[in-house]
């Protein structure tokens, strides 16, 4: 084997090259991954067009949704985990501050993440990545969707605190994060509707089963125990927080797990008047994890149709683009690394 690989790496804005640089070496407690699926995120996209926001350690090989086959382990590591496919949990922390001691590892005051901060992602054709943040999966076609369900199972675990009012909730923005977290909720028993502008994602959900909406207008007031906004900064989207509150029983809440990167404008004295919280979600905690691979194996066909297309790796820049030019018809696009999948 070649100790070369091909990547691509970020160097600012608009400017992804694609690159030959060396296979990375598993160290101790790290496992090597051969890449074979990276999903094209919105913050992969943001970057490109109009970064960097987030991006650091310039420059650097971005991609945070990912997985693959372990070839290779470093010390600690048991060889048993060898031809494991695995789905990479991105999140990195030092699991000795006051936050990590609390189970908040995403506010880890030495906070990394695969992919967006500091860390090399998948957009390569290996990575580096260390063995407690791989999970094992049965199924390699949703490798990359690891990332998505923690955050979705984070969502579930802040819902079930008002699961006391009525289990019915309202999602907006029916992208991958919306769909994944509208499946789990979906699944322990929650009554889900979705709220989608984009005719495309508004069909899919409602292939899923789910009632759909194509505007917050429309939706019903004073009818759900919680919205969860998984939109964010959008803005083709017809409607903002303040419109959001209005469909909120008393003691419910807004879930913001939608990226703003704007002031948002709500109506404080609804919000005060009937004690309904906004409770934003910042990726998720590691606790998250426990039954992922479950999850996974459960939703796996919703989850394979979700990837609408996929692509080489040699047309990342020429995806990004095309999915900007029309967001309208892709839900996730998923990079393939075909050569990888022997």
């Amino acid at each position: 084997m070649s100790n070369k690989m091909k990547a691509w790496r970020y160097y600012g804005r608009r400017d992804l090259r694609l690159e030959e640089v060396p296979i990375p070496i598993p160290g101790p407690d790290q496992v090597l991954i051969k890449v074979t699926r990276c999903g094209i995120c919105q913050t992969d996209l943001d970057e490109f067009m109009a970064g960097p926001k987030l991006f650091s350690k310039i420059p650097f090989i971005p991609g945070h949704e990912f997985g693959g086959r372990i070839i290779d382990v470093g010390e600690n590591v048991s060889k048993s985990m060898i031809d494991k496919t695995v789905s990479v949990i991105p999140l990195i922390f030092c699991g000795k501050c006051k936050f990590c001691q609390v189970d908040l590892e995403n506010l880890c005051e030495k906070r990394g993440y695969y992919g967006i901060l500091n860390h090399n992602g998948g957009f390569a054709e290996y990575a580096v990545i260390k063995e407690s943040n791989v999970v094992p999966i049965d199924n390699p076609d949703i490798v990359h969707f690891g990332e998505i369900i923690t955050i979705g199972l984070r969502a579930l675990h802040i819902a079930n605190n008002y699961a006391f009012l009525d289990k019915k909730v309202l999602v907006t923005g029916a992208g991958p994060v919306g769909l994944a977290t509208a499946l789990i909720l979906k699944k322990e028993d929650w009554s889900v509707e979705i709220c989608e502008i984009r005719k495309k994602r508004r069909d899919f959900a409602a292939s899923l089963g789910f009632q759909t909406w194509n505007s917050i207008y429309d939706v019903p007031q004073n009818n759900y125990s919680l919205v969860i906004d998984c939109a964010g900064d959008d803005p083709v989207l017809p409607y903002v927080i303040s419109d959001e509150s209005l469909k909120i029983l008393p003691g419910g809440a807004i879930i913001l797990i939608g990226v703003y990167w704007e002031d948002i404008i709500f109506n404080s004295l609804r919000l005060l008047a009937n004690e309904i919280d906004i409770r934003p979600i910042f990726l998720y905690s590691f606790k998250n994890i426990t039954g992922l691979k479950q999850i996974m194996t459960d939703l796996h066909e919703p989850l394979q149709k979700m990837t609408s297309k996929k692509v080489p790796l040699d047309s990342l820049v020429e995806s990004l683009i095309k999915i900007e030019a029309d967001k309208d018809n892709y839900i996730k696009v998923a990079i393939v690394n075909e050569d990888n999948q022997s």
